[in-house]
């Protein structure tokens, strides 16, 4: 009888532990999202961050950011981005300048929608922005 209550406990250890192994898979998976995809414009240390949503709340794939950079002398050479959002609808633009003359402007574009957003990294080098795209859903 000793012998079955050993094997018992062995096997209800045994339980345990896949059940937990598997919660803590499940957990990891549902936390990790996906690093934003990235472009570099190699002209100074700032970074915009992007998160492109529909209205109700769910991630753009592959929404299309776009913006043009002026610098030199007096603005004569210019660099143009574009980048696309990955499945968690974030991009990222990185190495962007400290200083410009002018704000700049990031279009953002889906499905026939496009959205403006005013990027100045003298007030803001690290930014952040959440972008809505589509129509509000009509009520029934």
């Amino acid at each position: 009888m000793k012998k079955g209550c050993a094997v018992a406990v062995v096997l209800a250890a045994a339980m345990m532990m896949v059940q937990a192994a598997a919660g803590q898979t499940t957990q990891a998976n549902t936390a990790a999202k996906q690093a934003p995809t990235q472009i570099s414009a190699e002209l100074g240390s700032c970074r915009v961050d992007f998160t492109v949503t529909d209205m109700l709340g769910k991630p753009v794939y592959d929404a299309k950011i776009k913006t043009v950079i002026h610098y030199g002398f007096l603005g004569k050479r210019s660099l143009s981005l574009e980048i696309g959002t990955n499945a968690d609808g974030r991009a990222r633009f990185v190495k962007m300048p400290d200083k410009v003359r002018e704000p700049l402007e990031f279009v953002v574009r889906h499905a026939g929608d496009s959205v403006t957003v005013t990027w100045d990294p003298g007030t803001n080098c690290e930014a952040e922005y959440p972008v809505l795209m589509g129509k509000k859903p009509e009520k029934e």
